[in-house]
């Protein structure tokens, strides 16, 4: 007698493989809503990985840059950028300055002002509250009845260290004809300095992390490091990995050399073209309510250990109060002589508003002192001091 059941069929792997293509996608898509509804409802916000955040803010950020053969990374000319609520823009040649041309018309004072993210006024509301800017403002206002005019160029870059300021200024910022250079800039040569092993050209230690700072480094996103899921799952199951370098305690001996060699070089060039040196020293300061956050901005950015970095930054200051002395240059020392509060700084190097407003204002309070006695000065004695810069 014949059975009327059906022989059951073997299972087929593809039906198998079949149902884990939909499942685990299906899966991971419903742990990834749940897992960001979660901290949407806890936090007010929807969330995105630590991955994502620094992605976007080196796209936003790399609007302002391009790659350059000689300074690694350059102002992209006429680049305009908004986000949180700020903005920043470039002229036609380069600069957070107004629009004007390179040739500089009769009876015009300029400044050049070289340096890093500190001098760009990375966290400046507008081109017009960067402390470049605020200084032409304070200088224009006392030479209101005299017949020249002041013009001041903000020539910093962000990332940039003295290395680049000294390729800057030969190869572009010497066309604008400048009287006066202002340097305020030693910080981000702690990067370099913080290296091992120490790379005289900066190259090692330092080309490629500002790269990846100014967003010209980035690689594409995977899903991976999109998800909020799988970065929570790592955080509670996995030990974290290392982002970057082992700290360094100190600084290598001959970082501060080049550094010297550098800021010395800087000034032969600018007395070469007839213009004056003003040296700025920084200052650095980890405010109390901020210890965690203003230590991790420094280690991140200087792989140099958050406790070492003040020393370090002290032994370049010390450079420049050096350089001052014995090579015709001037000196604003905002370290030492300008009292600072927490509340000036928006973290341990970026000046807040102000921060910002006291360094301009020291600035044009020394420079007015200059301008005083160059005008007080009998011609025949300031033709001979040009011609000695000059020489």
């Amino acid at each position: 007698m014949l059975s009327s059941e059906r022989p059951r069929r073997k299972s087929s792997p593809f039906r198998f493989m079949a149902f884990l293509l939909i499942s685990v996608p299906l899966l991971l898509f419903l742990g990834e809503f749940s897992t960001r509804s979660i901290i949407r409802i806890r936090d007010g916000k929807w969330p995105q990985t630590r991955f994502m955040a620094r992605y976007t803010e080196g796209r936003i950020i790399s609007a302002l840059a391009r790659r350059h053969p000689y300074l690694n990374a350059a102002p992209r000319r006429t680049a305009l950028i908004r986000a949180a609520g700020k903005r920043a823009t470039f002229n036609s040649l380069g600069y957070r300055s107004p629009e004007r041309p390179l040739s500089k018309a009769p009876g015009t004072f300029r400044i050049v002002c070289e340096g890093g993210s500190t001098t760009f006024d990375t966290q400046a509301d507008t081109d017009e509250a960067t402390w470049p800017w605020r200084l032409e403002e304070m200088l224009s206002e006392s030479e209101a009845e005299s017949d020249s005019n002041i013009e001041v160029w903000n020539a910093g870059f962000p990332t940039w260290t003295s290395l680049e300021n000294l390729i800057s200024l030969l190869i572009r910022d010497v066309d604008l004809q400048p009287d006066l250079v202002i340097l305020y800039q030693a910080y981000n040569d702690l990067q370099p300095g913080a290296h091992t092993p120490f790379d005289r050209e900066y190259v090692e230690g330092h080309a490629e992390y500002s790269r990846l700072a100014l967003g010209l480094s980035l690689s594409k996103p995977s899903w991976i490091n999109r998800s909020v899921m799988i970065e929570a799952l790592r955080k509670r199951m996995l030990p974290p990995r290392p982002t970057s370098p082992a700290l360094a305690s100190g600084l290598e001996m001959l970082g501060a050399e080049i550094f010297r060699r550098n800021i010395h070089n800087l000034i032969a060039i600018a007395h070469a073209n007839g213009a004056k040196v003003l040296l700025v020293t920084q200052p650095i300061r980890i405010r109390k309510k901020h210890l965690v956050q203003d230590r991790q901005f420094i280690e991140e950015w200087l792989h140099l250990k958050a406790e070492a970095a003040p020393a370090a930054l002290k032994k370049y200051n010390d450079i420049l109060r050096g350089l001052a002395q014995s090579e015709n240059a001037m000196l604003l020392d905002v370290q030492q002589d300008i009292s600072f509060r927490d509340e000036d700084f928006w973290d341990a190097v970026h000046f807040a508003s102000g921060g910002s407003r006291k360094l301009a204002a020291a600035l044009a309070k020394k420079i007015r002192r200059l301008r005083t006695a160059d005008q007080q000065m009998p011609r025949r004695t300031q033709e001979g001091n040009r011609n000695s810069v000059r020489r």
